[in-house]
């Protein structure tokens, strides 16, 4: 047992070597006689509590578990980035030692050194909200330096965002951390002095957290940064696409996780009727936004976009006009028309807007459907589950489906 639990199993999955080392230290024990019951009877229940707390031992270790990021992470933006700087200045200190290794779950491993950490910015409007980030040396397309990406196509696209923005200044600095960071492999994030392989950052050990479940913690602000990010921004996107991303969320963005069975798969986020649109502008939006959304390659084709829109829908019941985004994408349109045949009371209130959403901006998202069915007779759209990305992306052109 003292050999630790490996050992302790040994005794339990063989009854036979367990007798013979009760037997033994029966025998060996100057305190036990042949005539003593008593001293055969305590290590016997000593044996029996020995084997029950190893019987039980992996139940208890999960119950006791503290879990992943977003159930032990607490609300403290300025003592993760202060860790992660602590932590990152270890790494440069130690530059020519030999490096640590992290072991993804795939089986690689990859180094934790200066060269390979990334500190980055969880919100586009507060800089002081950062994680460290580890990101794959093997990745062709890296932040900074990628061969297939010049330098002059960053700044153009930079540019481009920044025309489109009232806070240009802020939105080109977001624009070039967060198109660095699309092009590298993110492999782990730095939460509470260890590594988190990003698929483990998406999951959590609360079964409470199921189904659609608004953003409060700064943990969730997290997973949301990586769905957003990571997940969308490199993972599950045409890499081809190289003008078309997001940014990283405002830190007062509205947001809802949709968790499935101990992980997050998705995210919508809206604009609220009266909040701000851009900095310095003054101008509010006029109506409840259906912004950005985005799910999983696994989990699309299963109604789950619906459900989004469904809930946006049902969160603002006293409203007479809801707004999406424009441009709506094409998959987005097709989840649109399916939502507003199941629910015809909806068709007279959604509509397609540009911020801040007068009504000279915006455009009826059914009629806008019959006119182009008048128009096109036999185009009509198939009504099957389309997988779904964005409504719109926070930069460059419409976004396009594979």
């Amino acid at each position: 047992v003292p050999r630790g639990r490996a050992h302790g199993r040994k005794l339990v999955t063989e009854p036979p070597l367990a007798w013979g080392l009760v037997s033994r230290a029966s025998l060996h024990s100057g305190s036990l006689t042949a005539a003593s019951r008593l001293g055969r009877k305590l290590l016997m229940c000593l044996f029996k509590e020995v084997i029950f707390l190893l019987k039980c031992g992996d139940k208890r270790d999960a119950r006791e578990s503290p879990g992943y990021p977003v159930d032990i992470l607490e609300d403290d933006p300025e003592g993760l980035r202060e860790a992660a700087l602590a932590y990152q200045a270890t790494l440069r200190e130690a530059v020519g030692s030999p490096a640590e290794l992290f072991s993804l779950p795939t089986g690689e491993q990859v180094k934790l050194e200066a060269s390979s950490v990334r500190l980055c910015s969880v919100h586009r409007d507060e800089p002081q909200h950062k994680v460290l980030v580890l990101v794959s040396p093997r990745d062709t397309k890296t932040g900074g330096s990628e061969p297939g990406v010049p330098v002059g196509a960053r700044i153009s696209l930079c540019s481009c965002a920044a025309a489109r923005c009232s806070d240009a200044p802020l939105v080109v600095a977001a624009v070039c951390t967060s198109f660095s960071l699309t092009f590298s492999l993110v492999v782990a994030v730095y939460i509470k002095a260890s590594w988190w392989a990003t698929e483990d950052v998406l999951r959590t050990s609360d079964p409470a957290r199921q189904g659609l479940m608004k953003v409060q913690s700064f943990g969730e602000r997290i997973v949301l940064f990586i769905l957003n990010v990571v997940i969308f921004g490199r993972l599950e996107r045409n890499l081809d696409d190289d003008d078309m991303f997001f940014l990283p969320h405002s830190v007062k963005e509205q947001a809802k996780i949709l968790w499935r069975d101990g992980a997050a798969v998705g995210f919508y986020t809206t604009k609220t009727k009266g909040s701000l649109y851009g900095n310095g502008t003054g101008a509010c939006y006029l109506l409840p936004v259906f912004d950005t959304v985005f799910v999983r390659r696994s989990h699309r084709r299963q109604g789950l976009g619906l459900a989004m829109l469904r809930d946006f829908c049902q969160t603002f019941p006293e409203e007479e006009a809801l707004g999406v985004s424009c441009p709506i994408s094409p998959a987005m349109l097709q989840v649109c028309r399916k939502f507003l045949l199941a629910h015809p009371e909806e068709q007279a209130r959604l509509w397609e807007v540009e911020p801040p959403g007068a009504w000279g901006q915006r455009a009826n998202i059914w009629l806008k459907m019959q006119l182009q069915l008048s128009r096109h007779p036999d185009r009509e759209p198939e009504g099957t589950e389309v997988h779904l990305c964005p409504v719109t992306p926070s930069v460059g052109p419409e976004v396009q489906m594979d």
